[in-house]
């Protein structure tokens, strides 16, 4: 009997390139995890075995040349390659893709969390860290946005600040009709660690979009809401829910009744649960629907980029946690005033603790460079991105041994 491992990278378009190369370094690592157990070659395939097949073996060689000679040629490599097999590297997008693959390979930022501390000091003495998110910060998508819907003459009175907008490619679409409604709003799908589109990522409601949040809600079938503006100011955020338990609003197509408000799990988030349903009226109006709307009250004032404290966003993404393992399997949408800024940490935070908890390893810089791939503006300050690396060791002081955070 043998026994084969397969691991399967699903995110790479035919003849195309994914968004950065990180992820396909990451399957690369995982793929050479297993060296010591493998003893024939590796078996590549794709659809034509010629142009993902030979970008993943390319990039295989070089990062080990890189390793072994610290210097590589990628030129040479790739036309090798087509002395053994015809066409192996398909495209310029893909040449390209290697290059920018081998780049990134040169910041090793994944870190077992046995060694995190030492990593983390390491990175705070003289100006390591900031270094390491300046190049961050030059890395950019491979592929191109448009912002057409964004920009419509209709569309811009829904965008509070014109330079965050979503791309058309990344934005999710409103379906339920509605008066003086279209398929836009302000928000970007973002994937998570293990799902797809895991999060959406959204501005927080004006006055003139609060039915749209309750589309985005219903045909995206969520049944989670994260608010993180922490006053219900109509500069920020209007309040696009009746507030009296047992109260029962209209929005467009949807009633909403607010069924029960819950302030005492924790002091800094209030929990309300919302009955949605379609209105009678419409056509197929459907089962209801339960939503739960955690809203960070404290801890996090206006003023501040991170809160203030670890507690508050570990205590939160335990609450949601808890309730999506209840709910099923619908996106998360998460929204403040821009849509980026609170967002964005949030985001990048419940990526990296969920990458955290599987591999047993800890990664700030890509989970960052993950969440930007749909909202390049996410995680946008030193502060910010110092706070995660601080957020993973808060949640690993929960725990006597860092073995297991299942």
């Amino acid at each position: 009997m043998r026994k084969i491992r397969q691991l399967h990278f699903t995110a790479w378009p035919d003849k195309g390139t994914p968004d950065y190369a990180y992820p396909l370094l990451a399957f690369h690592r995982k793929v050479r995890s297993f060296d010591q157990e493998r003893r024939g070659p590796l078996l590549v395939h794709c659809s034509a075995g010629v142009g993902r097949t030979g970008t993943f073996i390319a990039i295989d060689i070089l990062t080990q040349q890189a390793a072994a000679e610290g210097a590589v040629d990628v030129f040479e490599c790739v036309n090798l390659l087509r002395t053994q097999r015809i066409s192996m590297v398909q495209t310029l997008d893909q040449y390209v893709y290697v290059y920018q693959a081998i780049i990134e390979s040169s910041e090793v930022t994944v870190v077992p969390c046995s060694q995190l501390k030492d990593a983390f000091d390491e990175l705070c003495r003289d100006t390591k860290l900031s270094k390491q998110f300046q190049h961050l910060n030059a890395l950019k998508p491979l592929t191109k946005t448009t912002h057409c819907a964004a920009l419509e003459p209709n569309n811009v009175g829904k965008n509070r600040v014109i330079e965050i907008i979503p791309d058309d490619q990344h934005r999710p679409y409103l379906m339920t009709p509605c008066k003086e409604g279209n398929n836009y709003i302000n928000a970007v799908f973002v994937h998570g660690y293990k799902e797809r589109n895991a999060y959406i990522v959204a501005q927080s409601p004006m006055t003139s979009t609060v039915v749209d949040m309750w589309r985005l809600l219903y045909d995206h079938e969520s049944h989670t809401v994260i608010m993180l503006d922490v006053e219900s100011d109509t500069d920020d955020c209007a309040t696009y829910w009746p507030v009296k338990k047992d109260e029962k609003s209209q929005y467009g197509p949807f009633e909403v009744e607010l069924l029960e408000t819950n302030v005492s799990e924790n002091p800094n988030v209030t929990v309300r649960e919302f009955k949605l349903i379609k209105s009678a009226r419409c056509q197929s109006s459907g089962d209801p629907t339960v939503v739960k709307h955690f809203h960070l009250k404290s801890g996090w004032t206006k003023a501040e980029s991170v809160p203030g404290t670890k507690t508050v966003v570990l205590d939160l993404l335990d609450l949601v946690e808890k309730w999506q393992q209840q709910s099923g399997n619908g996106p998360v949408i998460m929204h403040c005033s821009d849509g980026a800024g609170r967002s964005g940490l949030v985001c990048a935070a419940s990526y990296m603790l969920e990458h955290l908890k599987i591999e047993q390893e800890v990664d700030v810089f890509h989970a960052v460079q993950h969440v930007r791939t749909t909202r390049p503006q996410l995680v946008n300050d030193l502060s910010q991105y110092r706070f995660l690396y601080e957020l993973a060791l808060a949640y690993m002081s929960q725990f006597d041994t860092y073995a297991n955070f299942q």
